[in-house]
């Protein structure tokens, strides 16, 4: 399933960029971004065009019992944000250090929506594995061919140093589908 990938491989960039001193987030911030991952594309079955506008209206006017109000803006703007750039300083639904949160997890998310392209769960692992002031080394282990999701991965470069101040690197290592 496309949400259990998404929310596996975001777990894994953000534990890894934790690892390696990306970011600073806690377990509460990881456990945001698990959710939203899970529901991002909720929105396709209202429609696949503008999904991401639906699933932001989903999550913010469903009853999500034991969030406050603050954790489901994040989860809600996660969702809507997951396609295009995070929002910027002008956000009227958040201060600001919500607003870095969010473009900190947003990007994990991108990543790894980017890295599940084609839904077909082609990459197996992605950490972050090298880090210095300069660039980010992310580490995709895959099977099959994923160039697509490279390509979409490598399309969030921009974004990701923005958010970072580090370019992002990626290298893919292919493996067996029993490895």
């Amino acid at each position: 399933m496309h949400a259990e990938t998404i929310k596996r491989i975001s777990l894994e960039l953000f534990d890894s960029a934790k690892e390696e001193g990306i970011h600073n987030l806690g377990k509460d911030e990881r456990e945001l971004l698990g959710y939203a991952a899970y529901l991002h594309d909720i929105g396709d079955f209202i429609s696949f065009a503008d999904h991401q506008a639906h699933s932001y209206y989903i999550i913010r006017n469903a009853e999500l019992l034991g969030f406050s109000q603050h954790e489901i803006n994040i989860i809600a703007n996660l969702a809507k944000f997951h396609r295009k750039k995070a929002p910027g300083k002008k956000s009227e639904e958040l201060d600001d250090p919500s607003l870095t949160v969010l473009q900190q997890l947003s990007s994990f998310l991108k990543l790894a929506e980017s890295l599940d392209r084609s839904h077909c769960s082609l990459i197996k692992h992605a950490s972050f594995v090298y880090v210095d002031k300069d660039k980010a080394l992310l580490e995709v282990i895959a099977t099959g061919d994923c160039q697509l999701e490279v390509w979409g991965a490598e399309t969030h470069a921009k974004g990701f140093k923005k958010v970072f101040h580090r370019e992002l690197v990626l290298r893919v290592r292919s493996v067996g589908p029993l490895d």
